[in-house]
């Protein structure tokens, strides 16, 4: 028998299978081919092809299943805990912090630990949580104000209300009875973040090599310091070229869909000085710092043939750009000796296309209008989905 090569160990369906059992079976001598469905020979072969198929699922599993590069879910996990002692990241909800005044003929309130809910139109809740340097139980003066720590009841990113990760983005209502209390301002503290890819899992994997080097730095291995650190913090971007002078470097770090918290900044910091330098407040070789963001506008047209609805396409659409542009890199593309830090006009309406056609079998065309042209990144800027403003055009031609 010849040698297995590595390309060879692949899934096949069970039709597949029942094709090559026939195939064999006719260069027997046997006139598989005629064998009619239902037949009990023929039931012979469908039933040792799904036996194929399924074994064939199982080589596939331990192909891929104990290596970090290619193993994906459950055996990701199971791997990286065994060979590389990094339990993925549980998924976290997002955290506001939330101004809340009370008029000067109402009141005093005493709120305790988790008695105040908020929602939000899209339906997701917040309950006050430990935070914020707040000591519960804590007073609501008559004329006065409290900024607590909210967090969402729903872990993940979907826990992000609103597109824009930004102050009074959105609107909170406050569902706890309070009389004469509202709600005059609430920032973003926390973007929350789903159960950690297996793209991040790998990353922090394979830069542990990094780690074990004694002495000379290198950019893989604060890069894993960083995503130790927190995880919350999904993309990190090194500066080592001594950008404040011999021996210095910095930091870029930033979550999901924004930039880095303040408490994730803080993080970093210390787990990159401990592991290197010991704490150096006067002048630090390191300095971990927000990313900078720039937001993804788009604007244009789609159009598209098919039943597919508007909405459901709108919506296919902007999974679809969410999803590439957080996996851009920091920085955006680099196509040397071409052009680098961008993102180019053409992969996103690329994006789009495919998002169609993935809905609707169909292909469909895209005329963007913003940007012009590709879209530039400094180096170290982290991009920023937002709503793009596109028009979905259904047309009648059945090409």
């Amino acid at each position: 028998m010849a040698d297995l090569l590595w390309s060879d160990v692949v899934e096949i369906s069970a039709a597949q299978a029942k094709q090559r059992l026939l195939e064999l079976l006719d260069d027997a001598g046997f006139a598989a081919t005629s064998w009619q469905e239902g037949s009990i020979v023929m039931t012979l072969v469908e039933m040792n092809a799904e036996t194929e198929s399924r074994l064939s699922k199982i080589s596939v599993l331990y192909k891929n299943a104990f290596q970090s590069a290619s193993a994906t879910g459950e055996a990701l996990t199971r791997t990286s805990s065994g060979f590389f002692k990094n339990d993925r990241e549980d998924a976290i909800a997002s955290q506001h912090l939330v101004t809340l005044s009370c008029l000067p003929t109402a009141g005093p309130h005493t709120i305790n630990l988790s008695d105040l809910t908020l929602s939000h139109p899209d339906g997701h809740t917040f309950r006050n949580i430990e935070g914020n340097s707040i000591v519960y139980p804590v007073v609501l003066a008559s004329g006065g104000t409290q900024t607590l720590l909210f967090e969402c009841e729903v872990d993940g990113a979907q826990s992000n209300i609103g597109n824009a990760l930004t102050a009074d983005a959105v609107t909170l209502t406050l569902d706890t009875t309070l009389a004469g209390v509202s709600i005059t301002t609430h920032t973003l503290y926390l973007a929350g973040v789903d159960e950690e890819s297996d793209d991040r899992l790998d990353d922090r994997n394979s830069s542990k090599w990094a780690l074990l080097a004694e002495g000379e730095l290198i950019d893989d291995a604060v890069e894993g310091l960083a995503l130790r650190a927190s995880a919350s913090i999904i993309h990190v971007k090194v500066d080592s070229s001594n950008p404040r002078g011999a021996g210095t470097f910095d930091v870029y770090i930033a979550g999901l869909d924004a930039t880095a918290s303040d408490d994730d900044v803080v993080k970093a910091q210390v787990a990159i000085e401990n592991r290197f330098f010991g704490r150096n407040d006067t002048n630090p070789a390191c300095r971990v710092k927000k990313s900078p963001t720039v937001d993804v506008a788009l604007s244009g047209t789609v159009y598209y043939t098919g039943t597919a609805s508007q909405a459901s396409v709108q919506a296919a659409v902007e999974a679809a750009l969410l999803e590439f542009i957080r996996a851009t890199p920091s920085g955006g593309y680099d196509y040397s000796p071409g052009p680098s830090g961008i993102i180019p006009k053409n992969d996103l309406e690329s994006v789009i296309r495919e998002a169609v056609k993935a809905l609707t079998g169909r292909s469909a065309t895209v005329q963007l209008t913003i940007p012009t042209g590709d879209i530039g990144l400094s180096l170290y800027s982290r991009p920023i989905f937002v709503t793009p403003s596109l028009i979905y055009q259904p047309i009648t031609s059945n090409q």
